[in-house]
């Protein structure tokens, strides 16, 4: 009997072994799909001036049709980001600096593993200044301009001038509807930094529509 078992067992084996092979062929095939999403962004640090700050962001996601690895999707963002510091700087000579800001464009390729109904993500990224300002009893000025203004206000504009920067993103962007919608929350950790700054981290979110 035993010889004759093992027909059986080899054949339930070689299904079990061979239905993921099945699956992946007949699952859905990968498309190019393009959504615009808006959301808020914080970043984070242990400064007791940096960490107080408000964002917002407007960028486009786009969902790729190739597969890397053994991810279930890849996604590249192109996003547009504004952080204020809704402190003010108060300097030794009692000046004081009112809401300095900063921009940047941040790019990014996310692969998706998804893993009890939830996409997760990780994805590599990098980041390029745009513009900063701040208000003064003078005027207007970006960065540079105050400091040669206000030396005193150089430590403290240091912390939080926008770099260019190389991320590390984790986190969830999860489709809804028939991937009508797509909403997501993220970290994203600074791995270099030019010129350093006091800015460790981002957190945002977004929630976006499918144009195409």
């Amino acid at each position: 009997m035993r010889p004759a078992l093992r027909h059986p067992v080899a054949a339930i084996f070689a299904l079990l072994t061979t239905l993921p092979a099945i699956a992946e062929e007949i699952a859905a095939p990968r498309v190019f799909q393009l959504a615009v999403a808006a959301g808020f962004n914080r970043i984070l640090s242990g400064d007791d001036f940096v960490k107080q700050n408000a964002g917002a962001e407007f960028g486009i996601i786009a969902t790729m049709p190739f597969k890397i690895l053994r991810e279930d999707a890849n996604l590249i963002t192109l996003r547009a980001q504004y952080t204020r510091y809704t402190d003010d700087l108060v300097l030794p000579n009692s000046a004081k600096i009112f809401y300095p800001s900063h921009s940047q464009v941040k790019a990014d390729l996310r692969q998706i593993f998804r893993q009890w109904s939830i996409d997760w993500s990780l994805g590599f990224g990098f980041q390029i200044p745009v513009y900063n300002r701040a208000l003064t009893p003078l005027g207007t000025f970006n960065f540079d301009d105050t400091v040669n203004l206000y030396p005193d206000a150089r430590e403290t504009l240091a912390k939080i001038d926008r770099s260019y920067a190389v991320y590390l993103r984790a986190g969830i962007d999860q489709k809804f509807f028939d991937d009508a919608l797509i909403a997501g929350l993220g970290l994203e950790f600074n791995l270099i930094e030019i010129p350093k700054t006091q800015q460790r981290a981002t957190l945002n979110f977004y929630i976006g529509a499918r144009l195409w």
